[in-house]
């Protein structure tokens, strides 16, 4: 749990009974920079938003959230990611 921690930072893990509590918002995650980076290239001139979506794409490696996308809490996310990654979706 401390490595954890420290890649993560602090303040998104607190220990609760009989465990852990996970809470990521406000959390540098690569699902929230790539979305982050496909809204700004929105607004950009084509020749910069071009740049900002090359940088969104390097996010990628491989389907997202690949080890959880049969679980029904993930599909949601999957799907929305899946259509902002080929240009088929908006925010």
């Amino acid at each position: 749990v401390s490595r954890l921690r420290a890649a993560i930072g602090d303040g998104h893990i607190e220990t609760r009974d009989p465990g852990y509590v996970f809470d990521l918002r406000g959390a540098e995650t690569d699902h929230v920079t790539f979305a982050g980076l496909v809204a700004e290239a929105a607004g950009q001139p084509p020749t910069v938003a071009l740049g900002t979506l090359e940088d969104a794409l390097s996010l990628w490696q491989g389907p997202a959230f690949a080890e959880f996308a049969d679980e029904w809490w993930a599909q949601p996310e999957v799907a929305r990611l899946d259509e902002l990654r080929s240009g088929d979706g908006s925010q």
